[in-house]
């Protein structure tokens, strides 16, 4: 009995074996929701409760910018107006100064870097005026309006598990969204260069408006910080890979951060949820550093790569008898690192395309070396004829066609025959061919010869009997 556990026990400790070797350990972190994704894919990297419903707080923001992108230009001028005012109690405020004027990427600056709640307000208002028309709408409508163009955004990114109410955050029963849904939402914002830019800012010190500035106007200076500590230097939470986005705090969504980060080219967007407020960040950069220790972009395929050679069945004589297949289009997948040299390719050729060799024909010697079918001709340059499939560890990663690189008639009587007469015309020009021209010429001289003999005879015999006629004829005369 003792030995039969200490059996069992190795059993279990060898088959076990690899998969300890081969697991890779997630990211330590805390939260209830959380999320890693790689932002030019959109492939998910890591997460907990990814779809749980959350109230996102001021990360509403990321999508507020995204919008307000769509209609207001960076360089733009507006009047900011009494909605400044209209902040809920205890708001986060950009301290927009009313009846002065703003640009349109001081806008962006005043929700992302400080995160201003009446900045939120000032966007929804001018946005709402100009795509509704209506450029007396009141605050309440205007942030009804703006809500639903947040609501079709979302829906468009494919963030169907949110509803926004408000351009700002603040607490609302109906306001909430998941943590996928909100790295969907960043991954748009961070394809928009001026954003892009804006997001990755850590403060911003000088007048209200940028550039040529009209007269007229009136300015306010703003001196705003973020709240983003991956992007200061100065905190213990500075992560130097970080390029930004956007915290959030509300009593119900407690601590929250959508943050992204890039190392080598290789973009990660984390977002934190229903966290603490440090660790929200920590989160975040345990993530992170998961993500680029761990995965990576990989070719997997290269168009025009050569994959395989096949052997046509019954080639045209004298034309070659095989072809190259190749791949048709790139491919370029996120993998774990410890995979890049374990992708497996395998390919399917199309039956209706290729002759199956019989039991018979396999012994002959033409298909000893290369069993396989054999592609069936005409063929067509381009012409599809299989798949190959890219496989980790059994797993499919890739499908893709393979094509003819060439095309190649049939064989026919027809081929044969212009073979033949080709082959025979190429001999009888060649040097190779003197010999026998040689042969052939003496032939011909000892027919001529032959002939000429003969002729000489024939002549000879008819003189012969011309004189002998004469002779009888004078005799038959003369008596």
């Amino acid at each position: 009995m003792k030995s039969l556990l200490i059996l069992l026990f190795i059993i279990t400790t060898v088959l076990g074996y690899p998969a300890h070797v081969f697991a890779i350990t997630g990211p330590e972190v805390e939260g209830r929701s959380l999320i890693l994704m790689e932002r030019t894919t959109g492939t998910v990297l890591f997460e907990v409760n990814a779809n749980q419903r959350i109230f996102p707080a001021s990360t509403t923001k990321i999508l507020t910018a995204l919008v307000m992108s769509e209609h207001i230009r960076p360089d733009e001028i507006i009047l900011i107006g009494p909605e400044t005012h209209l902040t809920p109690p205890g708001s986060s405020r950009a301290f927009l100064v009313e009846n002065t004027h703003i640009s349109g990427i001081n806008l962006l600056r005043g929700i992302i870097i400080t995160s201003g709640n009446d900045t939120a307000n000032v966007i929804a208002r001018e946005v709402a005026r100009r795509v509704s028309g209506n450029s007396n709408i009141s605050f309440e409508e205007g942030e009804h309006f703006f809500a639903e163009l947040m609501n079709e955004k979302a829906i468009e990114l494919g963030a169907l598990n949110s509803s926004f109410v408000n351009a700002h955050g603040f607490h609302h029963e109906s306001h909430f969204s998941t943590p996928y849904d909100m790295a969907l939402i960043a991954r748009a914002a961070l394809e928009v260069p001026i954003l892009a830019q804006i997001f990755a800012e850590s403060s911003y010190v000088g007048p209200s408006v940028i550039g040529d500035i009209p007269e007229g106007l009136t300015l306010s200076n703003y001196n705003w910080n973020t709240g983003n500590l991956l992007l200061r230097e100065d905190s213990e939470h500075y992560f130097p890979y970080a390029t930004g986005m956007r915290t959030g705090f509300h009593n119900h969504a407690q601590h929250a951060l959508v943050a992204s980060a890039v190392k080598d080219g290789f973009e990660l967007i984390a977002g934190s949820f229903q966290s603490r407020v440090d660790a929200r960040f920590s989160n975040s950069i345990s993530m992170f550093n998961y993500g680029f220790d761990n995965y990576g972009f990989w070719q997997i395929q290269r168009d025009g790569t050569i994959v395989d050679n096949i052997n046509f069945h019954n080639p045209m004589l004298g034309e070659v008898a095989n072809m190259d297949v190749m791949v048709v289009g790139d491919f370029t997948d996120i993998l774990q690192r410890r995979n890049f040299d374990r992708v497996v390719q395998r390919i399917t050729y199309t039956p209706g395309l290729f002759h199956f060799p019989s039991d018979e024909e396999l012994t002959l010697d033409e298909w000893l070396d290369d069993p396989r079918p054999r592609l069936i001709l005409p063929i067509e340059e381009g012409t599809e004829i299989g798949e190959i499939l890219y496989t980790i560890n059994g797993a499919t990663v890739h499908t893709a066609k393979i094509v003819a690189t060439m095309s190649a008639s049939a064989r026919t009587m027809e081929t044969d025959f212009y073979f033949y007469r080709a082959r025979f015309l190429e001999y009888i020009t060649s040097v190779q061919s003197a010999p026998v021209w040689l042969v052939i010429l003496v032939i011909i001289l000892l027919i001529l010869r032959s002939i000429f003999k003969l002729i000489r005879r024939n002549r000879r015999r008819k003189m012969f009997d011309g004189k002998s006629d004469r002779r009888l004829h004078y005799r038959y005369r003369r008596y």
